[in-house]
């Protein structure tokens, strides 16, 4: 299978490894749909030909299915799975691995040359951080659409670069991207509305909606922290395709504490 990079792929590849020459370790951002596995295939891809290891991180079934499948099209070389339930392959030297299971087999993982983190958010959590620690030497690449987080936390610590790739606007207006139909309330939340974002109830274990999700109940349990940094992750958005409405479709399981 004949996989062509599309011009701003080739020139986002070409600037991760200008990066590489300065950092061993670079986050890269690129909207959904833009290719990011494309575009990790292809870094991979050279680090194979140089005869180094890799380690894929990712934590859903459906992203390990996507990597293993991309990354064997893209190299035409043996891709190993790390998972529970399947037979390792450990001679191979591409891996895809689930975070929750290699965290429990970094004694049997050939030592990477490169490691990428698929939605590479997730990265601060103790499980890949224990997995980074466990290889010092590696080259890391995380990749994500969203290289923020709700609870402020930064990516410093773990990376040294950041890599940004065209915005959404642009992938649209090249056709990259097709249009899309935004569904929110006609009432959506603004910064000024009758909302304190920072007490914010999640209903846990409850499938009734109440009138009243402030109350005190035993099942709720609160999200204090969820929105500190709220209006910092709105100022990141492309405000020529998003407006407030949109903190009403990313939020749509929360209920709020409207102030008194």
């Amino acid at each position: 299978m004949d996989i062509r990079l599309r011009d701003y792929q080739t020139s986002l590849c070409h600037r991760i490894f200008e990066a590489f020459q300065r950092h061993n370790r670079v986050i890269v951002q690129l909207p959904t749909g833009a290719g990011k596995t494309v575009c990790f295939g292809y870094v991979v891809g050279e680090f194979a030909k140089m005869g180094a290891n890799v380690l894929v991180l990712a934590h859903r079934k459906e992203l390990l299915n996507q990597a293993a499948g991309k990354l064997t099209a893209i190299t035409g070389l043996p891709v190993g799975m790390v998972k529970a339930g399947i037979k390792p392959n450990y001679e191979a030297s591409i891996q895809v691995a689930s975070v929750q299971t290699v965290v429990n087999r970094l004694n049997k993982i050939p030592a990477p040359g490169l490691i990428i983190v698929d939605e590479a958010h997730h990265v601060i959590s103790k499980t890949y951080v224990k997995i980074l620690e466990a290889f010092p030497n590696a080259f890391v690449l995380g990749v994500t659409a969203t290289p923020t987080r709700t609870d402020g936390k930064g990516f410093d610590r773990l990376f040294n670069d950041l890599v940004c790739g065209p915005s959404v606007k642009t992938l649209m207006e090249a056709g990259h991207l097709c249009n899309f139909r935004l569904f929110a309330d006609q009432n959506p939340m603004t910064w000024s509305s009758g909302y304190q974002f920072g007490r914010i109830c999640l209903i846990n274990k409850r499938p009734r909606v109440t009138k009243n999700p402030g109350c005190d109940l035993p099942w709720k349990r609160e999200a204090i922290h969820l929105l500190k940094s709220g209006r910092n992750a709105l100022n990141t958005l492309d405000t020529s395709v998003a407006g407030p409405g949109i903190v009403t479709v990313l939020l749509r399981k929360l209920r709020f504490n409207p102030i008194e």
